[in-house]
């Protein structure tokens, strides 16, 4: 049984394109936004990336609750 559960889980890894996190990362950040579902920020409902080579990644929805964390591009 567990066995079958680890081939489960590495199979799922494989399936949704999580296997090379180096691979990833090869834009840098400019900066981030967090989306929370409250102003207690429970919940992280959404995200949007902006890159140092202007373009940018987002998912997830927006809300009036958010954290900004700025990195730069030096």
């Amino acid at each position: 049984m567990v066995k079958l559960i680890k081939v489960s889980v590495l199979a799922a890894v494989f399936a949704t394109g999580f296997v090379n996190p180096v691979g990833a990362q090869v834009k840098r950040q400019e900066s981030a936004t967090f989306f929370f579902s409250d102003e207690n920020y429970t919940e992280q409902v959404g995200f949007f990336v902006r890159f140092c080579d202007g373009s940018f990644s987002r998912g997830g929805t927006a809300t009036l609750y958010s954290q900004d964390h700025y990195y730069g591009c030096n």
